[in-house]
């Protein structure tokens, strides 16, 4: 029971609060100024841009995904915890790379997910599109690899005391 909160905890507070840090500091790091930054209702973070290069366009488009994946890829995960918490975040980034790459090609076919930031980059900055397909489509492999050669399943296991069952 307590590692289901934990999960619901880092998905439905970690998370978002890394994705909108990452979007904050990278707007910080590119000369750009945080106006708001809210994390309930609903996560979002409201900044002006105005005088913002592409590069930094395309690096805050795309550093609310990739700060939560580096956040988990840098945890200690001696911790049984805090290794379940980067495993969670892993997994939601891999989710997040996905409905990225599922929202660049439905743009290019001309269906638009509202609020997903890699369109609004592509819409800010047409030439992204191709950087950002193939930069999220990598990002993906690496986050659901990542998931895997951690071993969940046997980890959670260990931990719980559970005997792995044989098949005959």
């Amino acid at each position: 029971m307590v590692i289901l909160l934990l999960g619901l905890l880092t998905a439905i507070i970690i998370y978002p609060f890394l994705h909108e840090t990452g979007h904050a500091i990278a707007t910080i790091l590119f000369g750009g100024k945080v106006i708001e930054f809210h994390l309930l209702p609903l996560p979002n973070i409201l900044c002006d841009v105005n005088s913002m290069s592409s590069v930094g366009m395309v690096t805050i488009g795309i550093s609310g995904m990739l700060f939560p994946f580096l956040m988990a890829l840098i945890i200690n995960k001696k911790s049984f915890v805090l290794w379940y918490i980067s495993q969670v975040i892993t997994g939601i980034s891999a989710y997040a790379f996905f409905i990225s790459i599922i929202g660049l090609i439905m743009n290019k076919f001309g269906f638009q997910i509202s609020n997903e930031d890699v369109i609004r980059v592509v819409e800010t900055i047409p030439s992204s599109e191709t950087f950002l397909f193939t930069t999220t489509i990598i990002l993906m492999i690496i986050s659901v690899w990542l998931f895997i050669y951690n071993k969940p399943i046997r980890r959670i296991f260990d931990y719980l005391e559970i005997k792995k069952p044989r098949i005959a």
